[in-house]
């Protein structure tokens, strides 16, 4: 109760994810197009590609924090994608959607108040002005152009809409690639398989998700 003064709870509080009804539907709709298998399959040799580019300069660093260097590298990669971003024409995302969603936590300080809002008048400051720009020219192929040319949201949408999909991919996709590389090294004998075997390869993701939670809201499916 004690963050509905701040940006940060208001602000994330009109994303589709935190809306009921009509309301939710009428924004999730139009946006589960582009992640259906169809969407997400076309998408896959670019994501090959720029995941390859990933894990290559991991390597060529003799290693690292593989959540970081690599999960929140891929994220990012993901999120550009998805979001008609080039990766270098914008803010370090990670910091900001951490400490934004760290107001789900209990007992904040005053501190960790002060930099979620902070982040969260960036946020939406930062998508206010780029989309402003793309509605004036909406080309490309990425979610946001083809929804600014569907006719379908206003401004103030679009802007809620960027910022949930941003959010919403940020830990979820970070995680699921670190989970899924534990539970290989945790189990050699699947490792082996997945090296030699494309369709075993192919299940890691479901498999991932499955048996360990991508979002701490939720938790791991029975077998």
């Amino acid at each position: 109760p004690g963050g509905r003064e701040h940006h940060a709870r208001t602000n994330m509080a009109e994303w589709m994810g935190h809306l009921e009804g009509a309301e939710h539907r009428g924004m999730r709709g139009p946006v589960n197009t582009f992640f259906m298998p169809a969407m997400a399959q076309a998408s896959e040799a670019l994501l090959r590609v720029a995941i390859g580019e990933v894990v290559a300069e991991f390597k060529r660093k003799g290693g690292g924090d593989f959540l970081v260097d690599v999960g929140y590298a891929i994220t990012a990669k993901v999120t550009d994608h998805l979001l008609g971003l080039d990766g270098t024409d914008h803010p370090d995302f990670r910091h900001a959607i951490e400490r934004i969603m760290k107001t789900f936590d209990f007992n904040l300080t005053e501190e960790e108040w002060r930099l979620a809002d902070e982040e969260a008048s960036a946020l939406r400051t930062f998508w206010t002005e780029r989309l402003r720009a793309r509605i004036a020219n909406p080309t490309g192929d990425d979610v946001m152009a083809q929804l600014i040319r569907s006719g379908l949201f206003d401004e103030h949408h679009l802007i809620l809409i960027a910022e949930n999909i941003l959010a919403a991919a940020s830990d979820t996709t970070a995680n699921t690639s670190t989970n899924a590389l534990h539970l290989l090294l945790r189990n050699p004998d699947q490792l082996a398989l997945a090296r030699k075997d494309p369709e075993a390869r192919a299940r890691i993701p479901v498999q991932a998700m499955r048996l360990v939670s991508a979002a701490p809201t939720s938790g791991p499916e029975g077998a």
